[in-house]
């Protein structure tokens, strides 16, 4: 007697199924880490502005002052620095002369301030907020050593600067001498004036 065997088509289909699970499950596993990545890029981009970049080019202030201590005139200018973002110090004796005078004034430099913000990014919100003291990205420089910027968010880089102070040269007072000039005579010299006198006297007399 011949056993008869049953095929059970529905259990062939389960395993198909499963298949096409696991399948479906990879495919959106690669969907999440595809996703995850392109997310992260995304926000790289939008947080690159905030990553700092080395300085470029700084604006220059210059203040002048007059004898009664009062700023008579703020001028502005671009300064582009080197490669390493520092200003050189021949440079910045070039730039000190250059500007000395102004409106045939003569001034001397009296300080220079270096303006420079080198914030971190995790410290945007409280410069915003103003939590972060300012005091702290202004430094006195020396004009006989070289000015280095440090790298600086970009959407600060426009606060970069140098200051230069410069007072008003006071005049040259000329002071003049008010003590009498002694003249010394020769007897010869002596002689002669009292014969001229002695002469004067007889022109008045026969004039009379």
């Amino acid at each position: 007697m011949m056993s008869s065997i049953e095929y059970d088509s529905a259990s062939d289909n389960d395993g198909a199924s499963d298949n096409d699970s696991a399948s479906e499950y990879e495919s959106e596993d690669e969907h999440l880490d595809t996703h995850w990545l392109a997310t992260f890029k995304a926000e790289e981009c939008n947080y690159a502005a905030f990553y700092p970049e080395p300085i470029k080019s700084i604006t220059l202030y210059l203040l002048y002052i007059d004898r009664a201590k009062e700023i008579t005139a703020i001028d502005t200018h671009e300064c582009v620095l080197d490669e390493t973002s520092t200003l050189k110090h021949h440079a910045l004796i070039t730039l000190i002369k250059q500007y000395q005078s102004r409106a045939s004034i003569s001034y001397k430099l009296n300080s220079l301030l270096r303006y420079n913000v080198d914030l971190e990014p995790e410290e945007i919100a409280d410069f915003v907020s103003e939590t972060v003291s300012t005091n702290r990205f202004l430094t006195s420089e020396k004009y006989l050593t070289d000015i280095h910027f440090k790298a600086s968010i970009p959407m600060f880089q426009e606060l970069n600067s140098l200051y230069f102070i410069y007072n008003e040269v006071p005049n040259n007072t000329i002071q003049t001498s008010t003590h009498t000039k002694r003249i010394n005579l020769s007897t010869k010299h002596r002689k002669t004036m009292r014969n001229n006198k002695n002469k004067n006297l007889k022109i008045r007399k026969e004039i009379k």
